[in-house]
């Protein structure tokens, strides 16, 4: 059985096709170190912020999507419409909602419409002038309870939000969602009904951070554009929304979109000592706590999506390792790692400064059999007992104990002219030349290169030819052409394989 570890000694981005700029030189062959194994806890904490809770006694989650206006169906001219949005009867155990109605929000309520299923998620009516809306909860553990109150106004200018859409936008940042740091842009289209013209103008923009548990909305301030760049501020469990106003003049009425999932910090992790029975976890950023429930281990199986038990969780060190206990079931190979928090989540980094890329969640692969040569090596290359998994870094270069088995190299005493280095590159051809180092003597380990177009997704690399340039007797120094297909960019990594013994 094979079991690859994180590759993370050498990237190199590649593939441009343009005349190089200055910017574009770093596409052109030069090599770039990728990130290797950090120290857990250096990059400080995360945030100490109290994670929302929904309060007894009532549910929050209803709110506006629009209030405009539409034409009739069969006659002349146009009514006002409100659409209410909200979460299923079904989400809280219900049967049915009701949808009332108040003319001050204070008292005074009457039933308008009721759900027809427990899975319908909206109303759109004419809500005469307006007023104020709440639902009353039938059925459940919750029956009796009503929601939040929202307010709308009928607008009387014939026009009509007729699309709208929100979206990250990587671009403005270089961060996705859901980082801190990460942009959303939201846009909104108005028709005039009156000719069924676009209107362009006359709408102005707002973000809001919603508090779920209550479903009030603050204004931010200073976020009154069509992006907005999260902060801090928004981590925690609170959703953002964006409304688009009418100016009363040319455009009636207001939408409202908001963004998909909450907003947290991100903590780089990284595992070890990945066995069958559990595995160390170690966080660049140390947290407050963490628990059992606080993760989740899950693969997917014939029936789905399906979760490893957690059976404990140990502070190690400053509460930045933890020893985590699960028991891998047969047949497993893989696992994906997240946890719950609506603060921080661990994920993976790709890539240092301008060009990172961090994604949410850690992948894990398991031991399938015993153990190999690769424990034996470990031990007279004298490495700490505490950083000799495969997966583990060591020395001046941070290179990871795998990768340095499979070059044939003491990670504790490596040097930089013993990694991969680019020795010619057409980019518009598609072909390069990397020289490489690799073991002759580890034949449960091999070395391969490997293309990405993202820093995502990885496929083997197409080995033209190679050339030994030079025997070391225990090791070779390689020649390898490799060609790709050009494009915009493109990286470059050699990954490690470990061959285990049955």
């Amino acid at each position: 059985m094979k079991r690859t570890a994180h590759p993370r000694e050498r990237r190199i981005a590649l593939l441009s096709t343009r005349l190089p700029s200055i910017a574009a030189l770093c596409w052109c062959g030069l090599l770039t170190t990728a990130p290797g194994q950090f120290a857990p806890g250096e990059g400080g904490s995360v945030p100490e912020i109290a994670e929302l809770s929904e309060p007894p006694g009532m549910i929050t989650s209803l709110w506006v999507k629009q209030i405009d206006r539409e034409p009739y169906h069969f006659i002349s001219g146009t009514e006002a419409i409100l659409d209410l949005g909200f979460s299923t009867p079904s989400s809280y155990g219900a049967s049915s909602f009701d949808l009332q109605q108040s003319a001050d929000g204070t008292g005074g309520w009457t039933a308008l419409y009721s759900t027809v299923s427990a899975e319908q998620d909206n109303f759109s009516f004419n809500p005469g002038s307006g007023g104020h809306f709440r639902l009353l909860v039938h059925g459940g553990p919750r029956d009796g309870q009503v929601s939040n109150v929202v307010q709308a106004q009928s607008s009387l200018l014939d026009t009509q939000f007729s699309g709208w859409g929100i979206g990250t936008d990587f671009g403005a940042t270089g961060i996705m969602a859901p980082w801190v740091g990460h942009a959303q842009t939201a846009y909104f289209n108005v028709r005039d009904l009156s000719d069924g013209s676009d209107i362009y103008d006359g709408v102005s923009f707002q973000w809001y951070r919603v508090d779920p548990t209550t479903g009030d909305a603050t204004a931010i301030s200073g976020a009154a554009d069509a992006t907005y760049v999260t902060t801090l501020d928004d981590v925690g469990g609170y959703e953002l929304i964006c409304r688009g106003t009418g100016n009363g003049v040319t455009v009636g009425g207001f939408a409202q979109v908001k963004a998909f999932g909450p907003v947290v910090a991100f903590n780089r992790a990284e595992v070890s000592d990945v066995d069958r029975g559990g595995f160390t976890l170690s966080l660049h950023k140390s947290v407050p706590s963490l628990a059992p429930g606080d993760l989740k281990l899950s693969y997917w199986g014939d029936s789905g999506e399906l979760e490893i038990p957690i059976s404990s969780v140990t502070a190690v060190s400053d509460n930045a390792v933890f020893q985590v206990v699960a028991e891998v079931p047969d047949g497993v190979t893989g696992a994906n790692l997240g946890n719950l928090s609506s603060v921080w989540r661990l994920g993976m980094q790709f890539g240092e400064g301008e060009w990172a890329h961090q994604m949410e969640g850690l992948w894990i692969e398991f031991p399938t059999g015993g153990t190999s040569d690769f424990t034996s090596w470990t031990s007279a290359m004298g490495l700490p007992v505490d950083r000799c998994g495969a997966n583990d870094c060591n020395g001046p270069l941070w290179i990871s104990n795998l990768v340095a088995y499979a070059m044939g190299i003491d990670p504790m005493t490596a040097t930089s002219g013993q990694l991969p280095q680019v020795s010619g590159l057409n980019a518009v051809a598609g072909s390069m030349h990397v020289i490489y180092r690799r073991a002759k003597n580890h034949p449960d380990a091999t070395l391969a290169p490997r293309i990405s177009p993202d820093l995502v997704d990885w496929s083997p690399a197409d080995v033209i030819s190679e050339t030994i340039l030079e025997d070391g007797g225990d090791w070779e120094v390689v020649d390898a052409t490799i060609s790709f297909t050009p494009g915009p960019v493109g990286f470059l990594d050699f990954a490690a394989v470990l061959q285990e013994s049955p």
